[in-house]
Parts: structure tokens; C-alpha cells; sequence
């Protein structure tokens, strides 16, 4: 199968099971973990067949995320405040709302 058409499967699945908007955005983060590459050789290689091994991985990481899991504990990683933190389900994945908090509370330290 080739990696956008894998792509579009996923989105149309997340967007029936989740829909939250970021239907697209989850599903490329998903298959770059599995093949370990960024957005830019995602687009580049489009049409690239997966391997078999990682359409499976891909898969397994579509299947936790329908069924709820968070994508920052799928991904086991969340940006905050500029820096990547490891995300477990043990720690509370960091929101952005917290980065205002953390702005505002930094503007009113000397």
C-alpha cells in the first residue's frame, strides 16, 4: 500500500471514530514514529509502498488511538515550552493553555 493512500485510510478513520480536528496531522505523526522520519520526507516519498512490517506497526498505532489513548502517549512525547518531554501515562501530558500559564506567571517574576 502506498503511504498517502495508508494516510487517507487512517484520516477517514480517526474522523469517524475521533473527530477532533486533527484527524490528518495525528495520522502523519503516526506513521513518521513508525518509519522514524519527519513531515518533509513523508511528503517527498508519498507514493513510496510501506513494508509490510510497518504498515502492521501503523496499524497497531491507529487501533490504540481509536480506541482513546492519547496521541502524546502514543507518540511517548510532547513538546512544552520549546522543549520535547517524555509522556507516559504516568505524567500529565502538557496543554497548551499551561504555556500561557507558565508566560503569565514568568512576566510577574523580577
Amino acid at each position: 500500500m502506498e503511504m498517502h493512500a495508508a494516510l487517507h485510510e487512517a484520516h477517514s478513520s480517526f474522523k469517524k471514530a475521533i473527530n477532533n480536528g486533527e484527524e490528518k496531522l495525528e495520522a502523519q505523526l503516526l506513521l513518521q514514529q513508525v518509519l522514524q522520519v519527519n513531515h518533509a520526507w513523508l511528503i517527498a516519498h508519498a507514493h513510496d509502498e510501506i513494508e509490510s512490517e510497518a504498515h502492521i506497526a501503523f496499524e497497531a498505532l491507529i487501533q490504540r488511538r481509536m480506541a482513546g489513548e492519547p496521541i502524546a502517549y502514543i507518540l511517548g512525547e510532547r513538546e512544552f515550552y520549546g522543549l520535547p518531554l517524555k509522556v507516559t501515562p504516568d505524567t500529565l501530558i502538557p496543554r497548551p493553555d499551561t504555556e500561557t500559564l507558565v508566560e503569565a506567571a514568568l512576566a510577574h517574576i523580577p
